[in-house]
């Protein structure tokens, strides 16, 4: 999946299909800056655990983000340098609007950390919006599936709990890092039968 956004902006919506699950926080700006205060969102989370979507809350840290030389929407290319000047480490995702379809990586960092900072980039019609994932592993998580599990950031294939799978996705992603991200999808029962119609 690649896709090329002009960048984050104004608030849109939580999805439905991702809203019940409160694994993201999605602030209600009228500007540019959804990128700066999802950023924001992580770095004061021990300050804000109420209300983490109000803007006001995170506008007198604005100064404390090094944005020298980058221009309000964030591009996906404009990250790396972000990355640099702030000494972070990123990773993007994305979901349409309407929640349809799944959630996909579109923005891996390049960078090592045990702990980046993973954004969720809502694809809306007009524009797009960068929203904090404060819980990447019941983001993933199937709404039908009562068993929990821990998902890999670069593939986002899930490892069941129950049978050690915190171990076992720790020695998955060694592996996995090498690729490029994607995530893998099969076809839905009924149509995984290829059909040819020239012969």
């Amino acid at each position: 999946f690649k896709y090329l956004p002009n960048g984050g902006s104004s608030y849109i919506p939580t999805p439905r299909s991702i809203a019940g699950k409160h694994a993201i926080v999605n602030v209600q700006n009228k500007d540019n800056n959804c990128f700066l205060y999802s950023i924001l969102a992580h770095l004061k989370w021990k300050d804000y655990e109420k209300n983490r979507h109000q803007p006001y809350k995170y506008k007198h840290y604005l100064h404390e983000l090094n944005t020298d030389g980058i221009d309000m929407p964030m591009k996906l290319d404009d990250i790396s340098k972000f990355e640099k000047l702030n000494d972070l480490c990123i990773n993007v995702y994305c979901i349409d609007e309407q929640g349809v379809g799944n959630v996909n990586p579109i923005r891996i960092s390049k960078l090592n950390a045990e702990n980046p900072i993973n954004l969720l980039l809502i694809i809306g019609k007009d524009h797009d919006h960068y929203t904090y994932i404060s819980n990447f592993n019941a983001l993933l998580q199937k709404h039908k599936d009562n068993n929990p599990k821990s998902f890999c950031p670069f593939c986002m294939h899930g490892f069941d709990n129950r049978t050690n799978g915190e171990e076992k996705l720790k020695k998955h992603i060694l592996e996995c890092k090498e690729n490029a991200p994607a995530r893998v999808e099969f076809p839905p029962k009924g149509k995984r039968t290829i059909k040819f119609n020239m012969h």
